[in-house]
């Protein structure tokens, strides 16, 4: 279970943030943080990520072997598709345009400033 979430604070990390990541923002008081307190992209891929698994899963009960598993030979795939459905999910619906990195009253200092702190 641990392949969606790490997949989701990957994409996170690399692709939205560029590797960028202002430490200073983490220690902000909580109530007036300058991030989003919560991610609500991040939580709906990690549950697509987590329930999807099941289509390709092979158990030994029964009721366990998802339809994609049989239809595979019973190979079991939950690791794959759990990684690719959050991150193709989180791709879609986590970008800053549709999804805020960060809360309403953040504003972001300019580069130059940084540097000479």
């Amino acid at each position: 279970m641990d392949r969606p979430s790490g997949t989701v604070t990957l994409i996170y990390y690399y692709y939205l943030l560029r590797q960028e990541i202002d430490v200073d923002l983490l220690y902000d008081r909580p109530g007036r943080s300058r991030i989003a307190d919560v991610r609500w992209a991040a939580i709906i891929a990690f549950a697509a990520g987590v329930s999807a698994p099941w289509c390709f899963e092979y158990g030994e009960v029964g009721w366990l072997i998802g339809p994609g598993a049989r239809a595979l030979g019973n190979v079991d795939l939950t690791w794959l598709v759990g990684s690719v459905v959050a991150g193709a999910v989180y791709l879609v619906i986590g970008r800053p345009s549709r999804s805020a990195l960060y809360a309403p009253n953040y504003k972001a200092e300019p580069a130059a400033a940084k540097v000479g702190a």
